[in-house]
């Protein structure tokens, strides 16, 4: 088989199970808005929804091309804006008008999301991998950098939540950390430390890079 030519029936059946992923992401960070206890939750999750509506309508577009022209399409598709993993939280829980009680609950929801994305990188990643056509590669690696973002938007959330003080506080130009931040960081580099059997670092070319000191995390 030479390059780009995976048979069409395959593909298609990929991007169908994409579009029902999104799909779902969608409905689910659209309930998780309804349930948000406060703002700033809400208005993540709001984000979140209208990003996977941006990813639904992209890969429809792909499928549509690929079952009427049989072979993936030439161009170089973005899948939204560039991800900007910043947050800013206040000093403490309470300033988001959360209570105590209400924590639990949105614990839940966010573990949730997180499984979510999780499934979704892991599908893209696969598919990315597997795929020869550079067209096809690219527009399912812009779909990983997209989930990663959310990943990690809601990780940085639960993480606030569970401990506002040993949490991430964004600010321009770095970010200060705790201890739970760090903790991520190493579990990061244990996971893909081995970049030769790792696609999302070896294939893709994606490379993390930070300098450390007792306050200060540079990425």
């Amino acid at each position: 088989m030479m390059r780009g030519e995976e048979p069409t029936e395959e593909r298609l059946k990929a991007l169908e199970i994409a579009m029902k992923l999104e799909e779902d992401g969608k409905k689910f960070y659209m309930d998780a808005r309804e349930k948000a206890p406060d703002i700033f939750a809400k208005e993540m999750f709001e984000s979140r929804a209208k990003d996977e509506d941006v990813h639904v309508e992209k890969v429809k577009a792909v499928y549509q091309r690929l079952k009427e022209e049989k072979k993936w399409p030439r161009l170089v598709t973005s899948i939204g804006d560039v991800v900007k993993i910043k947050a800013v939280f206040p000093k403490d829980a309470r300033d988001l008008n959360i209570t105590k009680e209400e924590i639990p609950g949105q614990l839940e929801i966010l573990n949730l999301g997180i499984e979510m994305e999780e499934k979704s990188i892991e599908l893209y990643d696969g598919l990315a991998g597997k795929a020869s056509d550079p067209f096809e590669v690219r527009f399912f690696v812009a779909l990983v950098h997209e989930e990663r973002g959310h990943y990690l938007s809601l990780w940085d959330y639960r993480e606030y939540l569970m401990d506002p003080v040993c949490s991430v506080v964004w600010y321009e130009g770095g970010v200060q950390v705790g201890s739970r931040t760090v903790e991520y960081f190493w579990h990061l580099m244990d996971q893909y430390h081995d970049v030769g059997r790792s696609s999302r670092f070896g294939m893709h070319g994606v490379k993390i890079g930070f300098n450390l000191d007792k306050n200060h995390l540079q990425l």
